[in-house]
């Protein structure tokens, strides 16, 4: 039947065969935001972005520390990451090397924050 699509969708079939990879981010932020987006029940896309700019993705089934490890690794360290505290970020942080001076802040809804310093600020 005329109308369906059929053709475009098989002369663009190619094009659904390539996803986009972030580039490496090689310069140090001093603030990250962090947070995983579900699209679906076992589709979770992980984000990074720092107040002006998406530094990174990463598609994954859940929040877990090997998916934020896999985000992470392609980002330069930064001074401080935002997050609502979802699973496997701190784990994640810990076990890609994260120095003593590193800063998380668990943002939580609702304007409440905790703010955990894992040593001083780095100037």
């Amino acid at each position: 039947m005329p109308g369906q699509g059929r053709t475009f969708r098989r002369q663009i079939a190619d094009f659904w065969q390539i996803w986009p990879m972030p580039p490496k981010i090689e310069t140090s932020r001093d603030v990250v935001f962090v947070d995983g987006i579900y699209l679906a029940k076992k589709a979770c896309i992980l984000i990074c972005y720092d107040g002006e700019y998406v530094l990174g993705w990463y598609l994954c089934r859940s929040e877990q520390s090997r998916s934020w490890q896999a985000l992470m690794q392609r980002i330069a360290t930064p001074i401080v990451v935002v997050s609502d505290g979802g699973p496997g970020l701190r784990k994640a942080l810990k076990k890609f090397g994260v120095p003593p001076s590193f800063n998380v802040v668990l943002f939580m809804p609702y304007g409440k924050y905790i703010v955990t310093l894992l040593g001083g600020l780095r100037h």
